[in-house]
């Protein structure tokens, strides 16, 4: 496997017999390990920052939780249902997941006060708007971020074992409806 030395302040790991099969099924133990866990942890940060969104786009309190557990509800079937097949499929949802926050950065802090003000509204009034849309502006992109980091390494894991997407469908789709989406 992997050989540790420390040599006069150096540290040398040496691959022993490269060829072994034993070595390869470590290895790729150890990396389906480490993208399992980077999954885990976007998906958290990114539910932690929708929440954060969600309470700063100043909607009453009954809204919010009404409409952001609905939200949350479709975006967690979505994002349950809706996995990538493979490292290239979770790219292109990173892409579109980055796409969607930048969106939704630029219409709270150009487009929302943009169109009070063509409806009418002061330019002061209009300012009040963007100003009060910084706060969730700022957070849409990072959570964006952690959406995408979700989507790749989650393609990634798909490509590197898709029995384990096989698996996470039947869990919460059930088998039959798993069978037509493969």
């Amino acid at each position: 496997m992997l050989q540790y030395e420390a040599r006069g302040g150096d540290v040398v790991l040496t691959l022993l017999e490269p060829g072994t099969a034993g070595t390869v099924a470590f290895l790729r133990s150890i990396s389906l390990e480490a993208v399992g866990l980077g999954v885990h942890l976007a998906a958290g940060a990114h539910d932690i920052l929708l929440q954060a969104e969600y309470i700063l786009t100043a909607v009453p309190s009954r809204q919010v939780s009404s409409s952001s557990s609905t939200a949350q509800g479709k975006k967690k079937s979505n994002v349950r249902s809706n996995q990538p097949k493979d490292a290239q499929e979770g790219m292109q949802q990173a892409y579109s997941n980055l796409s969607d926050g930048l969106g939704k950065s630029a219409s709270a802090l150009v487009r929302t006060p943009l169109k009070k003000y063509q409806y009418g509204a002061s330019a002061g009034s209009a300012l009040a708007t963007a100003a009060r849309g910084i706060p969730a502006a700022g957070i849409a992109p990072v959570s964006a971020c952690a959406s995408a980091a979700h989507s790749a390494l989650l393609g990634l894991r798909n490509s590197l074992d898709p029995e384990h997407k096989k698996e996470s469908m039947e869990k919460y789709l059930g088998p039959t409806q798993t069978h037509n989406r493969d």
